[in-house]
């Protein structure tokens, strides 16, 4: 559970800053000396610039549990 939380942390993280991370499989996730994860090989990752722009939900699932809105990320290719 501990590495499971620790690399969708990590991918949170990379969308934050805008990079979408294309390479996750076990061989890319190493383990420091310290025992917590590091991702390798970015070579299939995009660059995104993060924007502002909100887009509502059409669904009505996620209207019920939240505000239905998320951000919008515009990728460079």
């Amino acid at each position: 559970r501990f590495y499971v939380a620790e690399v969708l942390l990590a991918l949170e993280y990379l969308h934050m800053l805008g990079i979408i991370y294309g390479g996750l499989k076990p061989e890319n996730v190493l383990v420091r000396e310290d025992g917590h994860i590091m991702l390798s090989d970015f070579n299939l990752s995009l660059r995104c610039t993060v924007s502002t722009t909100l887009v509502k939900y059409s669904n009505r699932i996620a209207e019920t549990k939240s505000s239905g809105y998320c951000i919008q990320p515009t990728c460079a290719m």
